[in-house]
């Protein structure tokens, strides 16, 4: 993982994030924490980059065709699903 704008911080926070958002174990303070401190450094971009690319490399295939082809159904399913949730006031 190399990007010139995202330093070894960057990718500490989005792997702490990561962990912090274990669906087994979610820990609210953790994650908090890690948007805080990017936020407060003023790299809160810098760290959802970090997450993307660690993402990219965890997630062997992502980076293909069939895994964005993946990603992308993934997104009209839930976006199908926020619309069925979703009511009118």
């Amino acid at each position: 993982m190399s990007n010139p704008i995202l330093e070894p911080v960057d990718y500490r926070r989005a792997g702490q994030f990561l962990r912090y958002a274990c669906p087994d174990a979610v820990n609210l303070d953790g994650l908090n924490s890690m948007l805080r401190q990017a936020h407060e450094a003023g790299r809160g971009t810098q760290m959802i980059l970090a997450l993307a690319a660690l993402t990219y490399v965890v997630a062997d295939g992502l980076d293909t065709e069939l895994g964005q082809a993946g990603l992308a159904e993934f997104i009209l399913d839930q976006h199908i699903k926020e619309k069925e949730t979703t009511t009118d006031a």
